[in-house]
């Protein structure tokens, strides 16, 4: 609820749909209107939305097209649709970690898609693109330097048990991903912003 709770403190009124039992709890103890089940039992009104957000959301449907036809019925004429998804034609994928991409998921990615796909999607759903462009997961090239700078420093602390003289600092920095290196990304997310036609 993350998002719906930073858009309900700037003047909007939110409502989620969270189908983890849990994540749904943690979004109601912040007072927001989450819902644990898929949008078409919702049963907004037509036109209801200005804005439908998708972060990580789309490619875990098994009926993707179904899905934004729902999506357009709620928006009012005009209103946007943001999604971001696992680029399929990432560089790291497709090159670099193959089959071992965290972006390959077949228990839960059901549908992954590229620039062409998503751009076929939603145009047949009835949205035009106004912005697609790729991002890597992790953002910058700056936030994956640092990271990886935060495990070399973490090494040695750990093999001197977080202890720099009579100074602990495990309490500070020790977490259990202390020596997890992340993924190199580049491409691997798509970024997608349309507008209901």
């Amino acid at each position: 609820g993350n998002l719906l709770e930073i858009a309900r403190d700037h003047g909007w009124e939110t409502y989620g749909i969270e189908i983890s039992p849990w994540a749904a709890e943690k979004a109601n103890q912040k007072n927001l209107r989450v819902y644990e089940y898929p949008l078409r039992r919702c049963n907004f009104e037509s036109s209801f939305f200005d804005v439908v957000t998708m972060f990580d959301v789309i490619e875990h449907f098994e009926k993707p097209r179904e899905e934004l036809k729902e999506i357009r019925r709620v928006l009012r004429s005009g209103g946007w649709l943001v999604i971001e998804t696992p680029n399929v034609e990432s560089f790291t994928l497709r090159y670099i970690y193959g089959s071992d991409s965290e972006l390959i998921q077949p228990h839960a990615h059901l549908v992954l898609f590229s620039k062409s796909t998503i751009r076929l999607l939603l145009r047949d759903a009835g949205f035009q693109i106004t912005q697609l462009r790729t991002l890597p997961l992790t953002r910058s090239f700056l936030t994956y330097f640092l990271m990886v700078a935060r495990r070399l420093v973490k090494i040695p602390l750990r093999r001197l048990g977080y202890r720099i003289g009579p100074f602990y600092l495990g309490s500070r920095i020790k977490r259990p991903d202390d020596l997890k290196f992340p993924k190199l990304t580049l491409n691997d997310c798509l970024q997608v912003i349309a507008k209901k036609n």
